[in-house]
């Protein structure tokens, strides 16, 4: 368990070996508070979505499952008993935000919405943004797989060439609406759209990864995929 200031902030453990043995990468799990897992997993089933496994307890901390929306995007319900979840958000180093980048904006809008009793609205911007509400707060936000955007499938792709050529130089990656992308050594200078702390902690980690930014006046976002080799199996996980 993973703590600041005393708080539960996340949780970090040893991937499944059958996980692994299907190719799962590395990777986070999102999980929604319901109050009754088994009937979120039969709410689920009924909209078209995939029980992963589950319903199950966690010992006396919970019962679970892993699902997966009509799209294919894995995510997690928590039914907690002697444990809530994170208590402590929004603050430097703890999660402040869930992003749900999706092939149908829409449906999975529609989704999350029939499943978690969840409110939307939308976001004023240059793209379409969709954010999901609990009890009037924006608790997430949904947003449409397009060519401005990175796919999984694209940030893999990157880091495959990345780890071919094995030298430091910008990915060839779509550049529009001011989002950049390079792959490289974490030490490599044309890493940027961070703030200083962060990116001399990600040079720390010295592994490869994918950073991608965007800047406005307000706010300041870097996409980071980082990993490297452990007991010759590639580990790396998308976080931002």
């Amino acid at each position: 368990m993973q703590k600041l200031n005393g708080l539960e902030a996340a949780a970090i453990y040893q991937q499944q070996a059958e996980e692994r043995n299907l190719g799962v990468p590395s990777h986070w799990n999102t999980y929604f508070a319901v109050t009754n897992a088994d009937d979120a997993v039969a709410k689920v089933q009924q909209a078209g979505g995939t029980v992963l496994f589950g319903p199950m307890d966690v010992f006396t901390a919970g019962r679970t499952a892993m699902l997966q929306d009509r799209q294919g995007a894995a995510f997690a319900v928590w039914q907690p008993q002697d444990h809530i979840g994170c208590r402590v958000k929004g603050e430097p180093g703890a999660i402040m935000w869930n992003e749900l980048v999706t092939t149908d904006q829409k449906d999975a809008t529609d989704f999350y919405t029939g499943l978690l009793g969840l409110g939307s609205g939308s976001m004023e911007g240059p793209m379409e943004y969709t954010l999901l509400k609990a009890s009037g707060d924006d608790v997430a936000g949904v947003m449409q797989i397009t060519e401005d955007i990175f796919s999984p499938a694209q940030l893999d792709g990157v880091l495959r060439r990345s780890q071919r050529r094995r030298h430091h130089q910008p990915g060839r990656i779509p550049r529009r609406n001011r989002i950049g992308a390079w792959y490289g050594h974490p030490g490599n200078r044309k890493i940027r759209h961070d703030s200083g702390s962060s990116r001399s902690r990600i040079r720390h980690l010295h592994r490869r990864l994918v950073c991608t930014g965007e800047s406005s006046p307000s706010r300041s976002l870097a996409l980071i995929t980082a990993g490297r080799v452990r007991d010759g199996t590639p580990q790396q996980v998308t976080f931002s």
